[in-house]
């Protein structure tokens, strides 16, 4: 084989590569950036409506991304304080989604034990204790 037709060979091999790279880095929302919603999944919510939901006993959240995203666990970081504003609890739990692609998620129970209002907030990396945008619930415990 020729030296000419050896490279020749190598340049349509690597163009084929790049073209086959090329979807599954748009798949991922490649130049999107992540953002996220949070809200309180509907069977934890009581049954009075109000301007700030109120939550009996456990709760459990839903959480929704702009993109595919498997870089990093996505968390859900959730905080009580009682009548005098003290922190009572503190828990993070990671989204579970259903596959790799699902926008959707949920979060596993959040038991609240104390506290008489709670927020809650989608992060990336809970020991920073920084939302990922305005990812932010707040919420009344009902008793």
């Amino acid at each position: 084989m020729s030296l000419a037709r050896f490279v020749a060979i190598a340049v349509m091999l690597l163009g084929v590569a790049a073209l086959s790279v090329t979807p599954g880095l748009a798949a991922k929302g490649g130049g999107q950036s992540l953002t996220a919603t949070i809200s309180l999944f509907s069977e934890t919510l009581a049954a009075a409506p109000s301007d700030t939901p109120m939550v009996h006993g456990d709760a459990v959240f839903t959480v929704t991304r702009s993109i595919p995203y498997d870089k990093e666990t996505i968390w859900v970081t959730n905080k009580c304080w009682d009548a005098a504003g003290n922190l009572v609890q503190r828990q993070d739990n990671p989204v579970l989604w259903g596959t790799t692609v699902s926008l959707v998620g949920t979060t596993s129970l959040f038991p609240i034990e104390g506290g008489i209002t709670c927020t809650a907030y989608v992060t990336l990396r809970p020991w920073q204790d920084r939302p990922l945008g305005d990812a932010i619930l707040s919420y009344s415990v009902g008793q």
